[in-house]
């Protein structure tokens, strides 16, 4: 689980959770309620295309290949790289994660021969 601030000035914050093959993004947003007891924070699941492990097809099958069963992606954040600053998701499929400048999500995969480890 990953809380972190991206966009400008880090100001949107976002909760990125791997919970074994799945990969969640939530964006939070203020919300106030007249309750004193209640959260002043809601969150919003964000739909993305991120995928965790290769698949392989076979006929109409998709198959999970799981080449390492031990390791686990991982999740590690990265600042000031051609001025952004985001998460960089390790592991069989690496992606880059950011914001653009107009506040948009952006989900970059590298493609590789190989896993990259964190």
């Amino acid at each position: 689980i990953c809380v972190v601030g991206l966009g400008w000035r880090r100001q949107r914050p976002y909760l990125l959770t791997l919970i074994e093959d799945d990969f969640f993004i939530y964006s939070a947003f203020p919300y106030s309620s007249s309750s004193k007891n209640s959260l002043k924070m809601r969150f919003s699941k964000i739909q993305h295309e991120v995928l965790i492990k290769k698949k392989k097809t076979r006929g109409n099958k998709l198959l999970d290949m799981d080449a390492h069963p031990h390791y686990t992606p991982k999740i590690q954040r990265f600042s000031n790289i051609a001025g952004y600053s985001g998460i960089f998701l390790c592991g069989d499929l690496p992606y880059w994660l950011f914001l653009t400048t107009h506040g948009a999500l952006r989900t970059h995969p590298m493609y590789l021969d190989g896993k990259v480890t964190c």
